[in-house]
């Protein structure tokens, strides 16, 4: 399969630049060039590939690899966005501070050649002089952060993020009492567990979802201006693809690059490419690896049921097939392994693949509800008596038939049930999922929110604010000198988001989690 990239695209531009005898001087950014000898570079190369390898799928995901043919797109990314050294990475450390830091340097040198008293006095009175110096400077920078641009208060998160983080690497991986420090063997140990979750796709019969009552989907129209509008529209601080094409080089050079973009698109399409004296059981159920177990074959069995037919779903195929997975840990990478089952997480697509697989849970449950997040499933009902709670279990071995169906598994040790209810005795049944006996828990957390039989949600008020107590006396420990402006900027970005998630549903109404929240606002102000 010959693969054509976004590296690809970006070498065109390099073979265009060096066409047309145009200096790439460094700076920000490329310069301006024309865009029809691109344009023809770019299709006589497609057309070669085409009449090579006929009906060889063409699209934007993993590597190129044709070995005629050799790009030196790194060297001009590497030219022209440099990574900023550690030197420069310090942007408080001005001119007046690098000198008393330096004063500060050859004191001590000297104090420690002569061991006098007078050279050693004036040596703690330079490195008090640093330390303020430091202290000015950094709390400066920061409030310079605030009065600058809009998008300049990234650079303050940026910090407070590097402030928070423990850097301390993957610890040694034990494997048949055996203990292992090298960066690579942990990485393919690593590896080869992630590996060892993928679904095994047998080639039995599909399962029979009846005749589609959903009409075919129309095919998905591409365009030029849609491909300009969505790279004008990408974030230059986020992290480069697996490519390394950084986004703000694929921003700035949005017009030249969208028609390759739009055409590669093109061709990957087209060639395949509750009541107070009632008693609620939710029962929180917990899918195993759910992203990873997602079968290919049988999800394309249900797109296809649902109206996702020709090019799109061969594009899917495609996109799914193919893959392979490494791990890198202190800088070694493992061995590749095959990618065998699973939809890519981290991307909206992948997201979509998942809720399409199990979009049809819910139909296999008769007599209770069933809510359905994501990987999050909750499954409930309103019991009175044992007759209630015994058509709740029938659900559950509905769910687990579904899930051998379907090659999913649930994770009964991870799997809760919450009793929800006032009265003092609540009618007890035992739930189970693969025969074993489902955990009875007071409180849990369900999508963010912590949830307890009562739900009077003191666990919540508890749970959020210690969390939110923690961020507050990081963010004091580290900003008690700046200005109020930037502490004001901290407690809205990091402490007001915690303690007001979801406050609609947990809204206090008590006195005692009232006084909670009003507590740990009132240290903050």
């Amino acid at each position: 399969m010959s693969r054509l990239t976004l590296s690809v695209v970006l070498g065109l531009l390099v073979i265009t630049l060096k066409a047309e005898d145009v200096e790439t001087n460094p700076g920000p950014r490329l310069p301006k060039y024309p865009k029809q000898p691109f344009m023809e570079a770019l299709t006589n190369l497609i057309e070669s590939i085409a009449a090579s390898n006929t009906g060889a799928p063409i699209w934007i995901a993993g590597d190129f690899n044709l070995p005629d043919i050799k790009w030196d797109t790194d060297q001009v990314i590497k030219h022209q966005y440099p990574k900023d050294s550690t030197r420069h990475s310090q942007l408080w450390f001005n001119t007046t501070t690098k000198r008393i830091c330096h004063r500060k340097t050859r004191s001590y040198a000297k104090a420690k050649r002569t061991q006098k008293e007078r050279d050693w006095k004036r040596y703690r009175k330079l490195k008090k002089e640093a330390q303020t110096s430091c202290r000015k400077a950094y709390n400066k920078y920061l409030n310079d952060i605030i009065s600058s641009e809009p998008g300049a208060s990234k650079r303050l998160g940026a910090i407070i993020k590097a402030k928070r983080c423990d850097q301390t690497g993957v610890a040694s991986l034990e494997e048949g009492q055996q203990l292992f420090t090298d960066p690579k063997t942990k990485a393919d140990l690593l590896n080869r567990q992630f590996a060892s979750v993928f679904t095994r796709d047998s080639a039995s019969t599909l399962p029979d979802l009846g005749p589609s009552p959903h009409p075919a989907m129309n095919d998905i129209s591409v365009n030029t201006n849609g491909i300009v509008k969505l790279l004008k529209n990408l974030n230059p601080y986020k992290a480069s693809r697996p490519d390394g094409v950084p986004a703000k080089l694929l921003k700035e050079l949005a017009e030249e690059v969208a028609p390759a973009i739009t055409f590669l698109y093109l061709a990957s399409l087209d060639q395949g490419g509750i009541e107070d004296k009632g008693q609620t059981d939710p029962i929180l159920l917990d899918f195993a690896k759910s992203f990873d177990k997602v079968s290919h074959r049988l999800l394309l069995h249900k797109m296809q049921h649902y109206g996702i037919r020709g090019h799109t779903l061969r594009w899917v195929e495609e996109f799914l097939s193919g893959r392979s997975q490494q791990v890198l840990v202190d800088g070694k990478i493992s061995s590749r392994a095959n990618v065998k089952s699973g939809v890519p997480q981290g991307s909206v697509l992948g997201s979509l693949l998942f809720l399409i697989f199990i979009n049809d849970l819910p139909d296999c449950i008769k007599t209770s509800k069933t809510r359905l997040f994501a990987d999050d499933c909750v499954l409930y009902k309103r019991i009175s008596s044992k007759d209630d709670a015994t058509p709740l279990q029938g659900n559950l071995d509905s769910l687990q038939k579904w899930e051998r169906t379907w090659c999913m598994q649930f994770h009964p040790a991870k799997c809760q049930v919450i009793r929800v209810t006032k009265k003092r005795k609540p009618f007890s049944f035992p739930y189970h999922i693969h025969e074993t006996l489902l955990e009875e828990v007071s409180s849990a957390r369900y999508l963010g929110l912590h949830v307890d039989n009562k739900l009077s949600f003191n666990s919540h008020v508890d749970i959020t604010s210690k969390k939110a107590n923690s961020i507050r006396a990081f963010l004091q420990r580290n900003f008690n000198h700046c200005c109020k402006k930037i502490e004001e900027m901290t407690y809205k970005t990091y402490v007001r988001p915690i303690v007001e998630y979801a406050a609609a549903s947990w809204d206090p109404h008590t006195r005692r989690n009232i006084n909670r929240i009003e507590q740990m606002q009132c240290c903050t102000l």
